[in-house]
């Protein structure tokens, strides 16, 4: 079965390797307290459609500011970032942001925290119940559809963060260190689960991250910012059969050159 996301591409004619989110000259300057602050300077990226990328790098290097502008939360101080040819010029349905923090809403079952987004859909009430079960069932989370956020975990608190942002059929899904507030063996279940979905779903991800072996088990492509000059230093792309082990040689290497690519000068 075709996914319906890259069936839906495929109709509409459009070629799955074509990029289709770009960033051209991308500078952001803060001014805190009578003095400029360059958080990027220059930004150039593309991505294709399907495509998981991964922006990593120290803290602090600009990497959640460049998700911001990608989600349209903020507004470079120059150039501009275009989705599928169109500017963006604000937040939009078309884009959907995961954070570390999963937000949700303490009052809302699981269930019904994964349907709030539907309620402006205008969806009859049969197709709305349907697309919620499906979503449940992704995430495997069809078990825990009455209870309340304190009373499930942090990996699936991420599941039903996932689960309602997905639901909505973003173009493209942001993701801010979301798996970073979780320990190891958890992380790693997420990490399986977000491939799993991607294999099923097909949309386009920018992942940001810290860790290295997170950004191997994951990219596609390897962006790695540099820690105090705002741009992307280097591109790597990891070609690696998924799902990938984190003892094979061909993985320890290119821990070892993004180690390197991630030393100061």
């Amino acid at each position: 079965m075709i996914p319906f996301w890259r069936w839906e591409a495929r109709e509409a004619g459009l070629g799955l390797e074509s990029p289709f989110l770009e960033v051209r000259g991308v500078a952001k300057v803060f001014h805190v307290n009578g003095s400029a602050k360059t958080a990027l300077a220059g930004i150039d990226l593309t991505a294709r459609r399907g495509e998981l990328i991964c922006l990593l790098g120290r803290s602090g290097c600009g990497k959640s500011t460049l998700l911001k502008i990608l989600a349209g939360f903020l507004s470079p101080t120059s150039g501009e970032v275009r989705l599928e040819g169109a500017p963006i010029l604000g937040p939009g349905p078309d884009r959907s942001v995961i954070f570390q923090e999963d937000a949700l809403f303490p009052w809302l079952t699981v269930e019904e925290n994964i349907a709030f987004g539907l309620r402006n859909r205008k969806l009859a009430p049969g197709t709305a119940r349907g697309e919620v079960q499906r979503f449940l069932d992704l995430v495997g989370l069809d078990a825990f559809r009455d209870y309340l956020p304190r009373e499930i975990s942090g990996g699936m608190k991420q599941r039903v963060a996932l689960a309602r942002v997905l639901i909505l059929r973003p173009k493209v899904l942001l993701m801010d260190e979301p798996f970073g507030a979780l320990d190891a063996q958890t992380r790693e279940e997420m990490q399986g689960l977000l491939l799993d979905i991607w294999e099923r779903l097909s949309h386009t991800i920018v992942f940001v991250t810290h860790d290295v072996n997170e950004a191997l088990v994951l990219a596609d492509r390897v962006l790695v910012m540099g820690s105090a000059s705002g741009r992307i230093e280097g591109e790597i792309p990891v070609s690696l059969a998924r799902p990938r082990a984190k003892d094979h040689p061909d993985f320890l290497a290119l821990g070892c050159t993004l180690h390197a690519a991630l030393r100061p000068s």
